[in-house]
Formats: structure tokens, sequence, C-alpha cells
């Protein structure tokens, strides 16, 4: 889709324009890549992915974010190969430079961390390890609630803010020098900065639940 999109774009902006916009738009296709993920994987990435076996972890002296580390980690390793092949589709495809895929990685790998950390805020906030079947983890409503608005606020919001140098660059309202310290440099650390705070965040949330009881499971 993006490769037909930017086809019908090489009659009115240049070539290399139409590479960096497919590199930014990418963006759209990260996030969708990492809720599919989320979604179809809810069994073995989600935080209370375990239910009530979560308990041998308390045995074994572990907490929540022991448990978070090792599903974060399974969803890196499952999700990256099929990252690195869509972006050597893309590279191979659209028939960018080494230069552009370069700026590409730049972009998108923040990017994928802090969507793959956004995942898990309905489990931050709402964890439900009392589930009857794994295909109830994201059915719950108050994760739902969390779920829907993180699903809506990262593609028609952060991505497009995200998006805004890109738009500028099109626009000839910004330099090449411009485009390259903003879009590939300033927003990867934006996104940087954000995936730190949040992995802070759910650190200090977790660390401290290693009982049945943090869980709501001593009943």
């Amino acid at each position: 889709m993006q490769v037909g999109f930017s086809a019908g774009l090489l009659r009115y902006i240049d070539l290399l324009k139409v590479h960096y916009l497919i590199v930014a738009c990418s963006l759209f296709a990260i996030f969708f890549l990492v809720s599919e993920f989320a979604h179809f994987f809810a069994g073995q990435l989600a935080l209370e992915s375990d239910g009530r076996n979560i308990r041998l972890y308390f045995q074994a002296g572990q907490t929540l974010w022991d448990v978070f580390k090792q599903k974060a980690m399974l969803f890196i390793l499952l999700v990256l190969p099929v990252y690195v092949l869509g972006e050597l589709v893309l590279f191979l495809v659209s028939g960018m430079g080494m230069v552009s895929l370069l700026y590409a990685l730049l972009l998108t790998v923040p990017a994928l961390l802090l969507f793959m950390l956004a995942s898990y805020l309905s489990s931050l906030i709402y964890p439900r390890f009392d589930f009857l079947s794994l295909e109830q983890i994201q059915e719950f409503p108050d994760k739902a609630v969390i779920n829907q608005s993180v699903n809506m606020m990262i593609p028609s919001v952060l991505i497009p803010l995200s998006l805004l140098p890109c738009a500028f660059y099109l626009a000839d309202w910004i330099s090449w020098n411009g485009i390259i310290a903003v879009q590939f440099v300033i927003v990867p650390l934006l996104y940087i900065l954000g995936s730190v705070l949040v992995l802070q965040v759910i650190r200090g949330k977790l660390k401290g639940q290693y009982t049945l009881n943090h869980v709501g499971l001593d009943r």
C-alpha cells in the first residue's frame, strides 16, 4: 500500500522526498504490527498470561517486574524478525539507499519499543490474573477501555505529531538539514525518552508486587 501510494506521488514530488515520506509513514505499520502481536499472542505476552500460576514466580522469589521483563523480552524476540523482514522488503521494493534505511531504523526502532511498552499499560493499571480462559485477558471492561484509548491516541495523535516535520519538509517549509535534525534525531530521542519514562513507571509499579495479595489472588 505504501509503495503504491508513493508511486502516485512521484509526479508531484522528487524521489528523495517520497522515500522519506515512506520512512515516516512506516510508523503506522510499526504500531499496527505491535498491536496485532499484543492481541493475537496475549496468551503468551500479556503480563497476566500465567494466571494463577503466577504464584510459582512468587514462590521462587520473583516479583511482577521480573515477570514483565520476561514477557517483554519474549515480545521483542517474536516481533523483531517480522520487523526486520518488513524493513528489508521496504528497502528492496522502494529502491531507497542505505542512508535512507539507516534513517528508517533510527526512527522506527525507538517507536517500536515505545509502542510495545504502551501495550502493557492496561495490565499495569488493571492487572487481572483471575481469568477463566486466555481469551478473557484483553476482554475485561476496565482493561478494554485502556487498550482502546491507547489504540486510538497513538495512531490519531502521537504518530501524526511525529510526522509534522516530514509534512513541513514535503511542503518546503523546512530545509534538508531541518528534516534530518528534527525527524530523525529529535523525534527518535523523544520516543526513547518516552520509553524510559514508561519503563520507570512500570518498574516502580511492579517491583513491589510479589505476593498473591498484590495481584488479588489471595482469596
